[in-house]
């Protein structure tokens, strides 16, 4: 089986309205999209992760660049047209049996709407696949209880990606919301929570390895 990680940054979140579904004026643009292609049966992999120029008109909140480290001028500079990289992106899509991504429900809604905004098709809401929600499988592991802000009662709060990697391999990672190192954190929690094992151990792929670590300043 073949295993697509994905995540992006965004211009922000959607605009109050519907939300619950992919809309060109409603949800945000994406100014970076990173993903991850996992062969399960040859234990190959590969990755890619793309700046993209917004349109003509759009720019990227301070407050979002303050969070994800892209600012105007560096998408200016390093951006790409998403057309190309939603086609390279797709053609990996179309090779995998299984989706996973960390709050999956946002950044597959966020790619639908650049397809629409982009594409005459919406792959992603064509096709369905094998959906893992790390924020959703990874609540059994942190058990993060927390009060309640509407009753007396406690709930499970969904982790973050950080928090997620700090219960499972008892570090913290650096530099995160950038969506490649978020795609990477992403698949060794993945790959942790399904396979039981350390993907990055150095055993399978320490080039990669070395690269997570210097990325994540681990």
């Amino acid at each position: 089986m073949k295993i697509i990680v994905f995540d992006t940054e965004t211009t922000g979140l959607p605009k109050k309205g519907n939300r619950s579904m992919p809309d060109p004026d409603t949800w945000p643009y994406i100014c970076q999209l990173s993903w991850l292609v996992f062969d399960d049966v040859t234990k190959k992999l590969y990755t890619k992760d793309y700046v993209i120029k917004l349109p003509d008109g759009v720019t990227i909140p301070k407050v979002c660049s303050d969070i994800h480290g892209i600012t105007n001028k560096r998408m200016q500079n390093e951006g790409v047209d998403i057309r190309g990289v939603l086609q390279e992106f797709t053609s990996d899509w179309m090779k995998c049996q299984m989706l996973v991504a960390h709050n999956l429900v946002f950044d597959n809604k966020v790619i639908q709407t650049e397809y629409m905004r982009n594409q005459p098709i919406n792959w992603l809401g064509r096709h369905r696949k094998i959906e893992y929600c790390t924020m959703n499988y990874g609540m059994k592991f942190t058990n993060l209880v927390r009060q309640s802000k509407f009753h007396s009662g406690t709930y499970k709060k969904p982790p973050k990606l950080i928090e997620l990697h700090e219960e499972l391999f008892k570090t913290t990672p650096g530099n995160l919301h950038n969506s490649l190192i978020d795609v990477l954190v992403c698949f060794r929690s993945f790959y942790t929570m399904v396979y039981d094992k350390d993907i990055f151990d150095g055993k399978d792929h320490p080039e990669l390895t070395d690269y997570y670590k210097t990325l994540c300043n681990l």
